[in-house]
């Protein structure tokens, strides 16, 4: 089927760009005329994604090791011809104009991937189905992915890994979630919720803490739920990642049987390999089990204990430095988070150790879809994570459209996470030349300016430590701590000088952009043909548009949400430090009103929900995380006085 597959993928795109030719079908040994593409793999039910392309003297031969091979080796012989897959919209596709010859190579040339155990993408939301989504990664050599209802079958053919789970277990470990014998599990069993350090359990904050790992039955109890739904909604499934809650640090259970397991993270390899004995004894034992190291569960420090000798049959480590600085690169010895992620990391990956997957932050649903690039972090920690020992990548949370910017960071991910010595000065020059043509010089300095401004995302707004969390703890009036520098910014007047500089480069960006859709309108286009549709989805099918204002006009889109959102975040963070001190800025109240007022008025709906079918869209303004900190602010402005006889809101 994946041969086949790709067989009809080489067929659909060498009529593109070859002149005056046939492409036909024919079964392997069959007498064939002209120039031959001998298209086949090794071990069909092999998983090998390495290939060769192999020039013969009556035409090329494409090897696979496996199917999922065979297909790589098609998709590579076209990229040879110049077409180019960059995201997964029509526009995102690059096909060159027709030739009467192929570009082959002169000598044998084999492919094997640096990320050898996967190279992923966290989707794991109900709705996120996308048939468009899933070719950009067959066609870019990504495999990982989530399985989704929908499109489990063509991710089949393409080769895709399915990996579920996460933090899996809290639906089933709610206190009042009623068992087979009517009572609930408070009822039932407290003793399975994590005992605080006071010793009291509470069941108002019971899943504030980590369940109780050295309970038996309580193992039973969730082995039980996986076996299921391993026989059920997930019986596609080939990896499923097991978090505990998601309750942050210093929540362990206190009571004396997990003591005795070691730290966190013992405790959480010591469930793990529970789960994988119970496991293996019923018929999907074939599923691998990935752990995780990560701050909401206090599993970042490497275990004290040896790792169960049956967790090397098959099973991993994710780790997940949700912290990360993208100021610095990630093994800065000067970098106070990035260095204490690297102090942590490290024992995890010497001497005996799981596979290690790294689980990269480019899109964290704190970042909101915002335009970020990391393309200078990317070239230099992608080739860093293969050399310390991972071989495994994966990031949170790819869009499934609208990618804009970002679609550069998607594809040095999948180039990069295949071949660490890629050329990524060639990748860019590729990326801008052939989706910007005249106007990639223009392009190449809005990236830059972009990415300079995407720096120090992390500090401003990421979980827990952050310049955002400060603000969204505010009560509105006198703050009674100052704003969280995050040990980045030496004092406010750098905090400021910097959101400054940041915002300004978004500005920059976006009116570059406004310049060139102004002159990109002057200049030829493409026009959609004259139609007498009887429906709208009929009118799509006759509309061409023009490619070019498509790509520019997904720029500005997402630039203007930079802008705006920075703009307001700007505006708190000084209103924050004057409140500091008791001053009112009147003239910047009526700007964060009006920034407060523009955001609320579009949408940027995009959500990573994990166990919600997102069947609504949330506007600007609630994305930017920021409403609640203006509704404080003027809530306590307009108690204590000073909107009096004014027009401030």
């Amino acid at each position: 089927c994946t041969v086949s597959f790709a067989a009809a993928e080489l067929k659909k795109y060498l009529l593109k760009v070859l002149l005056e030719t046939e492409v036909s079908f024919a079964q392997k040994g069959e007498k064939t005329d002209g120039y031959v593409l001998d298209l086949s793999c090794g071990n069909a039910l092999k998983f090998d994604c390495g290939y060769s392309i192999t020039p013969m003297e009556n035409g090329i031969a494409l090897y696979g090791n496996g199917r999922v091979g065979a297909l790589y080796a098609a998709y590579t012989f076209l990229r040879m011809q110049g077409i180019g897959w960059y995201y997964p919209e029509d526009d995102g596709e690059i096909v060159p104009p027709k030739s009467q010859t192929l570009n082959v190579p002169v000598k044998t040339c084999t492919y094997t991937p640096d990320m050898h155990d996967g190279r992923g993408l966290d989707i794991f939301a109900p709705l996120k189905d996308s048939n468009r989504f899933l070719l950009w990664m067959a066609r870019n050599r990504m495999n990982v992915t989530a399985d989704h209802i929908y499109t489990a079958a063509l991710g089949e053919k393409l080769g895709m890994t399915f990996r579920e789970g996460g933090h899996i277990f809290e639906p089933f470990l709610e206190p009042d979630k009623v068992l087979a014998d009517g009572r609930t599990i408070w009822e039932t069993h407290p003793e399975w919720y994590g005992l605080p350090r006071d010793c009291q359990r509470k069941k108002e904050t019971a899943m504030s803490y980590q369940f109780c790992v050295s309970r038996p039955d309580l193992i039973d109890y969730l082995a039980g739920i996986l076996i299921e739904m391993l026989r059920g909604e997930w019986k596609r499934v080939d990896i499923v990642n097991i978090w505990g809650f998601d309750c942050g640090n210093e929540r362990s259970c206190h009571c004396a049987d997990c003591q005795k397991l070691g730290n966190d993270t013992d405790r959480a390899i010591y469930f793990l390999s529970q789960l994988r004995k119970r496991l293996d004894t019923t018929e999907v034992k074939g599923v691998t089990l990935v752990g995780c190291a990560y701050e909401g569960t206090s599993t970042m420090d490497a275990p004290t204990k040896p790792i169960p000798e049956n967790l090397f049959v098959r099973d991993s480590i994710v780790c997940y430095p949700i912290h990360r600085c993208y100021a610095h690169n990630f093994d800065d010895a000067d970098c106070p988070t990035n260095s204490a992620y690297m102090r942590q990391i490290m024992p995890w990956l010497e001497e005996k150790h799981l596979p290690m997957v790294i689980g990269e932050y480019y899109n964290v649903s704190r970042y909101e879809d915002l335009p970020l690039l990391f393309t200078k972090r990317m070239k230099y920690e992608i080739p860093l994570y293969k050399r310390l020992g991972f071989s495994s990548i994966t990031y949170m949370h790819p869009p499934l459209y609208d990618w804009g910017i970002r679609a550069l960071n998607h594809t040095l991910l999948a180039e990069l996470s295949w071949d660490t010595t890629a050329d990524v000065d060639g990748i860019e020059k590729e990326y801008f030349e052939r989706l910007y043509e005249n106007y990639a010089g223009e392009i190449r300095q809005v990236y830059a300016l972009m990415e300079s401004a995407s720096e120090h995302i992390g500090n401003y707004r990421n979980w827990w430590f952050s310049v955002l969390e400060s603000l969204r703890l505010w009560n509105g009036g006198r703050p009674i701590r100052p704003l969280d520098l995050t040990g980045h910014f030496a004092d406010y007047e750098e905090l400021t000088t910097r959101l400054e500089k940041d915002l300004n480069a978004r500005k920059e960006s976006l009116r570059i952009m406004e310049a060139v859709i102004k002159r990109a309108k002057r200049e030829a286009l493409t026009c959609a043909r004259a139609d007498q549709a009887v429906n709208p989805e009929e009118a799509r099918k006759f509309a061409v548009g023009n490619q070019m204002l498509t790509r520019l006009y997904a720029l500005r889109r997402s630039f203007i949400w930079g802008v705006d959102e920075l703009k307001l975040f700007f505006l708190l963070v000084q209103e924050y430090i004057d409140a500091e001190r008791d001053v009112h800025n009147d003239a910047r109240w009526m700007e964060i009103e009006a920034a407060y007022d523009k955001l609320s008025g579009y949408f940027y709906p995009q959500q990573y929900l994990t166990r919600e079918v997102e069947s609504y869209c949330e506007d600007a303004l609630t994305r930017s995380q920021l409403q609640g900190v203006v509704d404080r602010r003027r809530l306590y402005k307009i108690k204590n006085g000073y909107f009096s006889g004014t027009d401030l809101i």
